[in-house]
């Protein structure tokens, strides 16, 4: 095997155990909360992006917006979430987490930050690991926010 393709393999290998580490980190926050990995994957997103609308929610979690539309159910009967007209167009609807959604998203934010094996790294590394993660994205994909969502952890 050609030492590229080891290289790749290797780093591919290392990301996917970080991200168990992070699952495994948020796995009691989540039960605590009573919300699936995918449910936390919105409420993640939304801490960072207040009135998001759905159709961007869904377009950042690479799903389809009635999985979205099932999310938000979820995190709305939890009381973690509010839907609104957005003002500008009415047929579209924005998201927005609830002051319970902000303690709920700040919870899990804290479980994977102290059980996440990147917590040894210095902040100039993280940034660091932070852009070859973003340069290493296809060119037609966005950046990685400054905080992933939680079903990237």
């Amino acid at each position: 095997m050609a030492a590229r393709q080891q290289g790749l393999l290797n780093a591919a290998a290392a990301i996917d155990r970080i991200a168990q580490a992070h699952r495994a980190a948020a796995a009691a926050a989540l039960r605590e909360l009573g919300v699936s990995e995918s449910t936390a994957s919105l409420l993640w997103l939304l801490n960072d992006n207040t009135g998001c609308t759905m159709s961007r929610a869904a377009e950042q979690l690479s799903c389809d917006r009635s999985n979205i539309t099932l999310l938000a159910i979820q995190l709305e009967k939890r009381g973690f979430v509010e839907r609104a007209a957005d003002p500008l167009d009415a047929r579209r609807r924005n998201l927005r987490l609830t002051p319970d959604g902000q303690d709920a998203a700040t919870r899990l934010r804290g479980a994977v930050a102290t059980g996440s094996p990147l917590r040894h790294l210095k902040p100039d590394a993280c940034a660091e690991l932070l852009t070859l993660l973003q340069a290493s994205l296809a060119p037609d994909e966005q950046p990685l926010p400054s905080s992933v969502p939680a079903g990237s952890l």
